[in-house]
């Protein structure tokens, strides 16, 4: 069975690590790592008169009918 004098001791032990831990220092561990941006893209392939789909598009405008959204 625990005594009043453990609760007591661990009451104290207790405050004592928060103080501890309350007035450890602080690490932060930083990992700088540069970004970049992709240059902007010319659209050279352009669509043809007749509006006919090529490539992407094809299966874009095919899984957008799959859910029934219209373009």
């Amino acid at each position: 069975m625990t005594s009043p004098e453990d609760k007591q001791r661990w009451k104290k032990e207790s405050a004592q690590l928060k103080e501890d831990l309350k007035n450890r220092k602080k690490v932060v561990k930083t990992r700088e790592v540069p970004i970049t941006f992709p240059g902007k893209k010319t659209s050279k392939n352009k669509t043809s008169p007749n509006n006919t789909l090529h490539g992407s598009e094809k299966t874009d405008a095919y899984f957008r009918g799959q859910i029934n959204i219209e373009s």
